[in-house]
């Protein structure tokens, strides 16, 4: 995983400290500010650029240090910090009191805590052994199902989700990722389907998932969809299959359908 980390005023001792980590476990660092960096670093192999202006220019900037938007966390510590990370598709990291107003899509209670993180993240991603996720339908009081489109798929329609952080039960792990994708806090959960995703051509790299589906429920269908999703629907059981559904997606709806 790699790191963005826009300057403060003043720098805490921990922050180098996460800066550190970072490097040490293969990933990037670049540091966003103004004036002179090296009273900061003048020897450790992390980046230091102007903060960009716009999201095209945040991207071009990533592009030319060769840090892919999903392995790259933005360190937000102010709303507009914020704006500009999500905008161009960051995942959004906030560390203790410093997120303000924030809502993070990762918020760490201090820097030992953020290091941790990244340290598993790390880890997770070098795995060349199936990767446990938790993902599914969430149903509306209408019963009408919640689908999202997301570029890791191709763009295709799916269901949120993601991967069970190690410590963390199949259960607890379900309902974290839901809110952190769509604010959707869940009711009822159930284990509808396990399946099998071994390098799914749909996905943007090879990867084995082990996919633990569920359907649950929610008390609103309002949404706040995170950094990972291009857009969100309430469909019908029935005319979500006119989506273009990636394969997974596909199957969980039938296997519904069927039931």
């Amino acid at each position: 995983m790699n790191l963005v980390f826009p300057l403060q005023e003043s720098l805490a001792f921990e922050d180098r400290s996460l800066w550190e980590a970072v490097v040490s476990l293969g990933g990037k660092v670049v540091l966003l500010g103004d004036g002179d960096p090296h009273h900061v670093f003048e020897s450790n192999p992390i980046r230091f650029a102007s903060m960009p202006n716009s999201v095209n220019a945040l991207q071009r900037l990533l592009e030319a240090e060769g840090m892919p938007l999903d392995e790259t966390v933005f360190v937000a510590s102010n709303p507009s910090q914020a704006m500009l990370a999500r905008s161009a598709r960051l995942k959004i990291g906030g560390i203790g009191n410093r997120v303000l107003d924030l809502i993070p899509d990762e918020h760490w209670a201090d820097v030992e805590s953020a290091i941790q993180w990244f340290g598993r993240h790390s880890q997770l991603s070098k795995r060349a052994w199936p990767i446990a996720t938790v993902g599914g339908l969430v149903f509306a009081p209408d019963q009408t199902a919640l689908f999202v489109r997301t570029a890791k798929w191709s763009g295709t329609w799916g269901v949120p989700g993601g991967k069970i952080d190690y410590g963390e039960t199949h259960l607890a792990a379900f309902a974290r990722e839901i809110q952190e994708e769509t604010g959707l806090v869940v009711e009822e959960p159930e284990l509808i389907l396990v399946q099998d995703a071994i390098e799914e051509p749909e996905f943007f790299r090879p990867r084995h998932f082990l996919l633990l589906n569920f359907t649950a429920k929610c008390q609103t269908k309002e949404i706040r969809l995170n950094h990972e999703s291009l857009e969100a629907g309430w469909f019908p059981l029935q005319n979500s299959l006119e989506l273009v559904l990636n394969r997974p997606t596909r199957i969980l709806v039938e296997h519904l359908l069927r039931r």
